[in-house]
């Protein structure tokens, strides 16, 4: 009980159904319906009389475009998300020459580790270097450097 039209708007109204190509396949020829199609959100208006092959042509053509548009706005959003933790991790940070902890922007002093945690995805596990048994231990492991 509805005409094309009304579907196209409930479809595009909807955000399950909204990213569907719609192709008009009509008997309606004049310019102003053509419009209306495509401004209600329509990729195509095949006009009747059709030759199936060109339909099945152009279904093709727009399910590849649909395709690729949605790999593209994944790439997208990939690239934002990267640029996101490039940007966290960049520019000049203050480190302590003595302790090694980083100054935020708002003044505070922050564990390297701390800070790197608070800033990005990074999680760390810990360990002693053997450097640094050598010299919190020395001796009691042996030279293990």
């Amino acid at each position: 009980q509805m005409d094309g039209f009304e579907l196209s708007r409930r479809l595009k109204a909807n955000p399950h159904t909204e990213n569907i190509p719609i192709i008009f396949v009509t008997g309606l020829s004049a310019t102003e319906d053509k419009i209306s199609g495509f401004d209600l959100g329509a990729v195509d208006y095949i006009t009747k009389p059709f030759q199936p092959r060109e339909v099945i042509a152009r279904i093709k053509s727009h399910v590849t475009m649909a395709r690729l548009r949605q790999q593209l706005q994944e790439k997208n959003a990939q690239l934002e998300a990267a640029l996101l933790q490039v940007k966290l991790l960049t520019g000049l940070l203050p480190i302590c020459a003595n302790c090694k902890k980083i100054r935020d922007d708002e003044g505070y002093w922050h564990e390297v580790t701390n800070y790197i945690e608070e800033h990005s995805d990074v999680e760390f596990t810990h360990g002693v270097c053997p450097v640094c048994i050598d010299k919190l231990y020395p001796g009691l492991f042996g030279d293990v450097s």
